[in-house]
């Protein structure tokens, strides 16, 4: 019995030696197939079909297939694969990278007036899909808004993204958030009270030690100066400063690096102020224009299939209640910044329907918009809720964008850190 026993326990032995060994084999004779396979990849249509070709790439031939699977031994065979083209496969990386970014510049630079339309396509598309993906939240699940001419909404608690949609070879569907052609916007107005001097206030959650401000003509690799220090982390709204000088020049920078680095290079906006201004507001679209990468998503009949496989199922953009409607459709409407904001000492903002009624006249000494009621000193708690007196400021549209080399100063514009 124990011969018995023993010749069992041989067998077993051999027969995995020989599966081992028979699996080597296959990944040493597919090894330079699969490489050579993946660097043939000349293109893919979206981030999940880089995953599917790679695995294409690695699938056996059928009479492997089918032995492998006879066996049990295809995930170990993918497995051991793998492994051996990680050590010998170098382009894989490479080419991953390579077909990504050129993905994303494709993306960026894709010509949809090229792209024939897809009327049946397009008109089966528009509706509303939960993007929740089964998980639900207290605040509601974010949704999708697909409305005509080819405008979306995608509205989550507390953010709305706003954009245009289109239907590319007929079964993916692109969806394009809106940009700011610029990631900053200025706006500034003549200031007696502060004469030759020049006060600059920063409007928007985003700016940072990324986000660089320089006065003045650039020279060939211009000091640039963060707008906040690196540990700022108490912060008191508004944000400004007040510098010596009028300047004919504000440029303004976006740092993408997470630290500086010799001989970096970066774009910097330029904007001229030729009407001598010494009052400014900035504002920062840097975090949406961050976020604006193009979503691709796949077209599957009723439902739209995204990346990683989320399936979601579409609804009746008649099931939407007619004030909920109104406000999508005016939050889709493609916006150009104002020529002209108002603004308080507070910086609390004002509309120009505002301004222009007869609650205001304008003080020319002043040059601002006072109102005619009575309160005008020691009536009010502070300058956000202060309505006696607005401010005009206009766009600064002149504006040229560089490419250069700089340097970083060591203080920040304006330094703030809680203890």
């Amino acid at each position: 019995m124990k011969k018995i026993i023993l010749t069992i326990v041989c067998l077993v032995i051999g027969i995995s030696y020989i599966e081992a060994q028979t699996i080597e084999q296959l990944v040493e004779k597919n090894k330079s197939t699969v490489c050579n396979c993946i660097n043939a990849v000349d293109h893919i249509d979206n981030l999940e079909d880089l995953e599917v070709k790679f695995q294409n790439c690695l699938n056996p031939n059928k009479i492997d297939s089918l032995q492998l699977q006879k066996n049990g031994r295809l995930d170990v065979y993918r497995e051991q694969l793998e492994t051996a083209l990680s050590d010998n496969c170098e382009i894989i990386e490479e080419k991953s990278q390579v077909l990504i970014d050129n993905y994303i510049t494709n993306l960026a630079n894709y010509k949809y007036d090229l792209e024939k339309p897809y009327k049946e396509v397009e008109e089966k598309v528009i509706g509303v899909y939960s993007l929740g993906f089964g998980h639900h939240s207290p605040e509601g699940s974010p949704k999708l808004f697909i409305y005509p001419k080819n405008r979306y909404a995608i509205v989550s608690f507390g953010e709305v993204q706003s954009g245009t949609w289109r239907v590319v070879k007929e079964k993916y569907l692109h969806l394009i958030p809106d940009k700011s052609k610029y990631p900053f916007t200025v706006y500034g107005r003549h200031n007696a009270k502060i004469k030759d001097s020049t006060k600059t206030s920063f409007l928007g959650d985003d700016f940072s030690y990324r986000t660089l401000i320089h006065y003045g003509e650039l020279k060939e690799k211009p000091m640039l100066t963060p707008i906040f220090n690196i540990d700022a982390n108490c912060f008191d709204f508004p944000f400004k400063r007040t510098v010596d000088k009028v300047y004919n020049k504000i440029s303004l920078a976006y740092n993408r690096s997470d630290g500086f680095q010799e001989n970096q290079e970066l774009d910097i906006q330029l904007f001229n102020n030729d009407k001598k201004f010494n009052d400014f507001v900035i504002f920062e679209h840097t975090r949406k224009n961050n976020r604006s990468t193009t979503i691709v998503v796949t077209i599957d009949d009723d439902t739209l299939i995204f990346e990683r496989g989320q399936i979601t199922s579409k609804s009746s953009l008649e099931n939407i209640s007619d004030d909920d409607n109104e406000i999508l459709i005016n939050i889709m409407k493609v916006k150009e910044m104002p020529p002209f904001v108002y603004r308080n000492p507070g910086y609390r903002s004002f509309s120009e329907e505002e301004i222009n009624s007869n609650s205001y006249s304008y003080d020319k000494e002043l040059n601002t918009y006072v109102s005619i009621y009575e309160c005008r000193n020691d009536c009010l708690e502070d300058d956000y809720h202060n309505y006696t007196y607005v401010n005009k400021y206009e766009l600064l549209n002149d504006i040229t964008t560089n490419t250069i080399q700089f340097e970083i100063a060591e203080k920040s514009f304006i330094y703030t850190v809680c203890d």
